[in-house]
């Protein structure tokens, strides 16, 4: 739901009647109809039959009318490119929109990001796990690993503030050069 939720997508699913399927099977790849292959991950309302795919991409190359192929598998469904940052497909980046852009091409799909949506979606998770503690502890590895491939140092927001501290006043300055000074001693 929190997903669903992060998505804008909320709206459109029945909480209790769907289900997530994983790498689904869409016959051998044929390029010539653009067709088969596997789909990353899907989402299907059993209710209303609405499908989301996503199209999970980390540090691996686009295959041959992949996006094609997979739009061709549920011609209904929302189409999600998942990467590290939200780049665009190599081969259909004039069919990306975002919520208020619509392509006139043959299909279109919208690019997510481990960075943004990811990211956003496990810290939201967290907040609802304060009586699960083992579930809280693997979403917050699984958070950190995330933010470690999207170069989102943890490190990075905490010295944001102490640089705002030490710019505060004259004597945090000064506190701040004393603890440079002892370390290069």
């Amino acid at each position: 739901d929190l997903f669903l939720k992060q998505l804008n997508l909320k709206n459109n699913f029945t909480s209790e009647a769907y289900e997530i399927v994983l790498e689904e099977f869409q016959g051998e790849v044929d390029l010539e109809n653009e067709t088969g292959g596997r789909l990353d991950i899907l989402i299907k309302d059993k209710t209303n039959g609405k499908v989301i795919m996503i199209e999970n991409k980390i540090y691996a190359k686009e295959q041959a009318n992949q996006l094609m192929r997979y739009h061709k598998a549920y011609i209904e469904a929302e189409l999600f490119y998942l990467t590290l940052f939200g780049e665009l497909s190599e081969q259909y980046p004039e069919n990306c929109i975002d919520n208020d852009t619509k392509a006139s091409n043959k299909f279109e799909y919208k690019c997510i990001s481990y960075q943004n949506h990811i990211v956003n979606w496990l810290e939201s998770c967290q907040k609802h796990t304060h009586n699960r503690p083992f579930l809280r502890e693997t979403l917050s590895q699984y958070l950190n690993l995330v933010k470690k491939l999207t170069n989102q140092n943890i490190n990075a927001e905490m010295n944001k503030e102490l640089a705002q501290l030490f710019s505060e006043s004259e004597e945090n300055f000064d506190v701040f050069q004393t603890v440079i000074n002892l370390q290069g001693n």
